[in-house]
């Protein structure tokens, strides 16, 4: 007995001592098993119900996209010129229509109660909220009345329009000029810093304006073609500095006029003035157009295009990034993997790697939005209002991430209706990659539209030829 308990005691402390070893000892013997079994099932099973999962990258053929024009369709303007030493210039100047007062009529001349109505002045607002460029450097305005061929309202315009199809820009027809900064300093800080404050340029009209306009036969106030006969707006353009592009949000024409109010109290007649105003709002009834111009291109695209670790994008009407997809030879790796079997795409990423100026005056702002398309669809996808959604097979939309300074586009559905068996070895995608505005829903839950950016901007991304991190497409996939 005495025996028996001493070797229970010696069992006892070793297993206390060495318990570490003795578990992994079982696991091991447990995993054994485990692994055992699974060859075991593999070795019955048909090779035509195993499920393959894969990973493949591939590395894209990428290059600069010199745009012509875009399609106008934006509701803010750009008016300016800036200067920018890796961008080049560019210039954006406008032609506007301004809709009446419909059925307005001006107080009767010299009839018992009002008398003496005359017109004072006409004056143009340029409102705008932001700008790019210098803040203390001279811009010089010069307007000019619109005097050849009408604006359409229904016409789709193109940015690059020939301004002189319109207008007459010469010393006859200049209305006047307007030096400013974008920033009005003669104003006191008390205005400047007030949160209810919108910048904006004042232009005062000679004074033959008002005298034209509080003239008019009554007819030319009955709608706005009718009014147009009769003015057909103004073109207004930069002609001196470099340095400043204002973002505008709204135009007013206001024509300030006043009369003597002739009037009885207790049969003893009095008289007041009266001074007041009425405006020609410049809005969604009549037609705005914005020129967007870049005098030196063909200098940038040479600069640009020697850069090959690198492509560009800048708005507006400037630069996009072509992309080369090889969805043949995409198809023909695939199939050397998964064979015939069924073809599922989990994951399909495609990650553009912003690269930050670190020239001050070189830097311009970072779109928020980037969109993938196919190149041939370019010319009609914002005319026919395209809408990228998860089940587009034309374009995708790519979203910045701050943290890692990347803009990411989801390829697995784009990819999933291209790789059929209809294509082959040699065949490619041909897409395009440019800047927009997408606009959003109240709640910001979904997108509802996107239109080409407006604004100015430009970015720096790697290449398909950077040799650091060229650009290319991730893909994790799996065939059953």
């Amino acid at each position: 007995m005495c025996n028996l308990t001493s070797l229970f005691i010696r069992v006892y402390k070793f297993m206390k001592r060495y318990h570490l070893f003795v578990l992994f000892f079982i696991v091991g013997l447990l995993f054994s098993c485990k692994e055992n079994n699974t060859n075991l099932g593999n070795s019955v099973k048909p090779e035509s119900d195993s499920v393959f999962v894969c990973t493949d990258t591939f590395h894209l053929q990428t290059a600069n996209y010199f745009v012509d024009s875009i399609y106008l369709q934006n509701d803010t303007f750009l008016l300016g010129e800036i200067y920018n030493r890796l961008y080049g210039t560019t210039k954006a100047d406008l032609l506007f229509q301004v809709a009446p007062p419909i059925n307005y009529r001006f107080p009767t001349q010299n009839s018992d109660s009002i008398q003496d109505a005359e017109p004072d002045s006409v004056v143009l607002y340029m409102y705008y909220t932001s700008w790019a460029g210098s803040e203390n450097s001279p811009l010089e305005f010069c307007l000019y009345e619109i005097d050849k061929k009408d604006i359409d309202y229904t016409t789709l315009y193109y940015s690059n329009f020939d301004v002189d199809e319109y207008v007459s820009v010469s010393d006859a027809n200049l209305i006047g000029k307007k030096v400013m900064t974008s920033i009005d300093y003669t104003l006191p800080d008390s205005v400047l810093s007030d949160s209810t404050y919108i910048p904006y340029i004042r232009y005062k009209l000679d004074k033959t304006y008002a005298d034209r306009l509080f003239n008019l036969d009554a007819k030319a106030y009955e709608s706005i073609d009718a009014f147009q006969k009769y003015f057909k707006g103004f073109y207004i353009t930069t002609d001196y500095g470099s340095s400043t592009m204002l973002h505008l949000i709204q135009i007013d024409l206001r024509l300030y006029y006043h009369y003597t109010r002739i009037y009885n109290i207790d049969g003893e007649e009095k008289s007041d003035r009266v001074s007041t105003w009425v405006n020609y709002s410049v809005n969604k009834e009549v037609r705005q157009i914005n020129r967007i111009a870049h005098p030196d291109k063909s200098v940038v695209k040479t600069t640009l295009n020697a850069i090959d670790s690198l492509n560009f994008l800048k708005s507006p009407a400037g630069i996009y990034t072509d992309i080369t997809i090889p969805i043949g030879k995409i198809s023909t790796r695939i199939k050397e993997k998964i064979a015939n079997n069924y073809l599922s795409i989990n994951e399909a990423s495609l990650v553009f790697e912003l690269v930050e100026e670190t020239d001050v005056e070189s830097k311009l702002s970072r779109p928020e939005f980037l969109l993938l398309l196919k190149k041939d669809l370019l010319e009609s996808y914002f005319i026919d209002k395209g809408l990228p959604t998860s089940l587009d097979s034309t374009a995708v939309i790519g979203y910045y991430d701050s943290a890692s300074k990347t803009y990411s586009f989801d390829m697995a559905y784009l990819l999933k209706v291209y790789l059929n068996d209809d294509i082959s070895e040699t065949d490619v995608l041909n897409m395009v990659v440019l800047p927009i505005d997408a606009i959003s829903s109240s709640d910001d839950s979904y997108i509802i539209s996107v239109v080409s950016l407006f604004k100015l901007s430009g970015i720096s991304i790697r290449s398909g030829a950077n040799k650091y991190s060229p650009l290319r497409l991730k893909l994790l996939y799996s065939g059953f």
